[in-house]
């Protein structure tokens, strides 16, 4: 710092809540302070208030190459803060208020940046009271380098035959059936027992990823892509695959087979309506529903002796 009279300057570091041109709020609990004893910085100091009155600042005296204070303030995790000087008695000190840009941020961002500084106004315009800071990292620290980071894929299950689930190779594993532990499923693979949602948590080194959700319908019938019969699904008010109140609509075609059944299962695999006999027919067919829980559901459509599975969203607004 550069001071022009001697005297006691009180620093305080305060952890920023809010930050504006004219005002600020701090955490309390994280406050720290020190009082220092400064000196005059120049042999032959400049009066410390100029004509503007008590306030105004110290002007630089040529030469005056400053003073450095270890101020031993500890900042305990990442944040913004504001570092208060406040001269309690006679000590001045010298802040630069001539600089006509604006020209923060100072320093290395990786690190620690001065991003402003106030005294009235002009929060980043000026540079007041601290220069040349310098900021100790704990020790052994090292030059900055890039760490290579390997992303892990997330994991994605595959369906074998009627009950067997496989996944991606992994170090461990651990399955859940509708978003609960299955316990001893710690294997690659699992045979399913029931009609559920299915979903795999695989580890490689410390990283586990979560694979997403998958309904598996155990039947001795081969499952199809619904893009197969052109399936489509729509609400009263024709939006696609939804179900809004007690109808919807549903529309397939290229169906070989008069027999034709649905069934609708909520998201836990547990069948909740069921139609025998739909019309084999190209355009569009009324099916009428008991009020659902709203929530994600699965249309099961039976035809061409295979299974279409369509998800829908059902809400009674």
């Amino acid at each position: 710092m550069y001071t022009g009279y001697a005297g006691k300057i009180e620093l305080e570091l305060r952890s920023l809540s809010t930050f504006t041109d004219s005002t600020y709020s701090y955490y309390p609990s994280q406050t720290q302070k020190a009082i220092i004893h400064v000196v005059a910085s120049s042999p032959n100091p400049t009066p410390a208030t100029g004509t503007s009155g008590s306030g105004a600042a110290t002007p630089f005296v040529q030469g005056d190459t400053g003073r450095v204070y270890a101020i031993n303030m500890n900042l305990t995790q990442a944040g913004n803060y504001i570092l208060i000087a406040r001269c309690l008695d006679s000590a001045t000190i010298f802040r630069n208020n001539n600089i006509t840009t604006t020209n923060h941020p100072f320093g290395p961002t990786v690190l620690a940046t001065i991003t402003g500084n106030w005294a009235g106004a002009n929060f980043e315009k000026f540079y007041y009271f601290f220069y040349n800071m310098q900021i100790s990292t704990p020790q052994h620290e090292t030059a900055l380098s890039k760490i290579p980071v390997i992303l892990t894929a997330k994991p994605i299950i595959s369906q074998i035959g009627i009950d067997s689930l496989n996944t991606i190779s992994a170090d461990s594993y651990q399955w859940f059936i509708n978003d609960e532990y299955i316990n001893g499923a710690t294997n690659r693979g699992i045979k399913v027992t029931k009609n559920a949602m299915y979903k795999v948590s695989t580890t490689t080194g410390t990283c586990t990823n979560y694979s997403d959700n998958k309904l598996v319908l155990i039947t001795d019938i081969p499952q199809a892509p619904t893009k197969e019969i052109g399936l489509k699904i729509v609400s009263t008010d024709y939006v696609e695959n939804i179900i809004k109140g007690n109808q919807f609509f549903i529309q397939f075609n290229n169906v070989k087979t008069n027999s034709i059944g649905l069934s609708i299962l909520n998201s836990n695999g547990v069948t909740v309506f069921q139609k025998d006999k739909l019309n084999n027919q190209n355009t569009a067919q009324a099916v009428q529903v008991p009020t659902l829980t709203t929530g994600i559901y699965f249309v099961k459509v039976f035809a061409n002796n295979k299974v279409y599975v369509q998800s829908v969203f059902v809400t009674n607004n």
